[in-house]
């Protein structure tokens, strides 16, 4: 038996699904992500991300021939994962101070280099494309660029692997992109990159997240992302549901509960540090957020979820209480 933690999402998943074999989309030593149904399921070793939509073990490494599911229990090579202990992977709530305009200390375009990070961030990855990055190149609010996927070191080089420690990104080339996401620059986004989790998507999910933290709706956003899951990886698909759902890596609620405050450098050094650009994708993506929130405050007085922040509170303390060890 091996013991694991999961995010209550997961566990409902297994729950749902028919017993049988399950298939591997990808197999490395720090993860392993299985297809079930519509979505996958990862297994996740001691250092490796933790998304949302995994199992996350102690193990230091994993070598998995074989996944199985058995009455709700995922099996590795015959061994059971046991869910003992119950992760809350949802955004928090914007702080009070995450929309003046010193938050989000770093703009988009100049994200803290990996020589300013603090010694102690790793840059796990979260799959093949996840890339750990020390920027989001030009990206900016005006020009809306982002790293051109060419630029970015692929993994597996170099004797690497792709689900452990990475280096920053290789160049600064860039290509344009939306300045903005709204309806019609989601299909330009789903599935623009490389490997298991194309940048556009990790862009999106840092969107669609920060939304969720201010408690601000985006029905037509949230439309035509789930009407273009198609286009991208399994993998990628899975996280963009966690992301419409408000769940997220902690690296990103990190920063989100950081706004504001003296530990937001720090924060958004850690979301940054995740795989190649994964974290600087999704850091992007809040970045953009934060300008359409701070935009809308501006025309109109306040933000789209003002309204919903004690609703949203009220949630998260009924989800802790929920929440805890599993038997």
């Amino acid at each position: 038996m091996i013991a694991v933690s999961a995010p209550v999402r997961v566990r409902d998943r297994l729950l749902a699904a028919a017993d049988g074999p399950v298939r591997i989309v990808h197999r490395g030593r720090d993860a392993v992500y299985a297809a079930l149904g519509e979505e996958c399921v990862g297994i996740t070793a001691r250092d490796a991300v933790a998304v949302p939509c995994a199992l996350h073990t102690r193990l230091g490494r994993l070598d998995v021939r074989a996944v199985e599911l058995r009455g709700g229990v995922l099996h590795v090579d015959g061994e059971p994962l046991r869910i003992r202990r119950f992760t809350d992977t949802r955004v928090p709530q914007l702080p009070a101070g995450g929309l003046a305009p010193g938050s989000c200390s770093a703009q988009p375009g100049s994200a803290q280099p990996s020589s300013a990070q603090p010694s102690s961030v790793r840059s796990s990855s979260v799959g093949s494309s996840s890339v750990g990055s020390s920027s989001v190149g030009s990206s900016s609010v005006g020009t809306g660029s982002i790293p051109r996927p060419g630029s970015i070191p692929r993994p597996g080089s170099a004797g690497s692997d792709p689900m452990v420690e990475t280096g920053s990104m290789a160049g600064p080339g860039s290509v344009a992109g939306p300045g903005r996401v709204c309806p019609s620059t989601v299909p330009d986004l789903v599935g623009r990159g490389d490997g298991l989790t194309p940048l556009g998507d990790d862009v999106l999910c840092g969107w669609l997240a920060l939304h969720r933290a201010a408690g601000a709706a985006t029905p037509a956003v949230d439309a035509a992302v789930r009407a273009h899951l198609h286009r991208t990886t399994l993998l990628s698909a899975t996280l963009l549901r966690c992301a419409l759902d408000g769940q997220v890596v902690p690296q990103f609620a990190a920063f989100v509960a950081a706004l504001g405050s003296p530990a937001e450098l720090r924060a958004t050094a850690a979301l940054t540090a995740v795989g190649h650009t994964s974290g600087a994708g999704m850091l992007h993506g809040a970045r953009l957020a934060l300008a359409d929130l701070r935009r809308h405050r501006r025309d109109h007085g306040e933000t789209p979820g003002d309204r919903h922040h004690l609703h949203h509170k009220d949630q998260h303390r009924d989800h802790q209480h929920r929440e805890g060890a599993a038997a």
